[in-house]
């Protein structure tokens, strides 16, 4: 998050400042947003496979 931090926002500074607040919970919300859609995808393919496997059994 560090780099995405930098090179999004602000590529040259180096530490955080209270002006930066809204940025940085921006950059947090995009992080937890992709975190929460690649779980949702992971699960929807681990439901396909399951799903796969149990029909080839049956």
């Amino acid at each position: 998050m560090n780099h995405s931090w930098h090179s999004t926002y602000h590529p040259y500074s180096s530490s955080f400042f209270v002006r930066n607040a809204e940025e940085l919970q921006a950059v947090i919300q995009e992080a937890a947003d992709w975190i929460e859609s690649q779980q949702a995808s992971l699960q929807e393919s681990n439901d396909f496979k399951a799903q796969t496997i149990l029909q080839k059994a049956a």
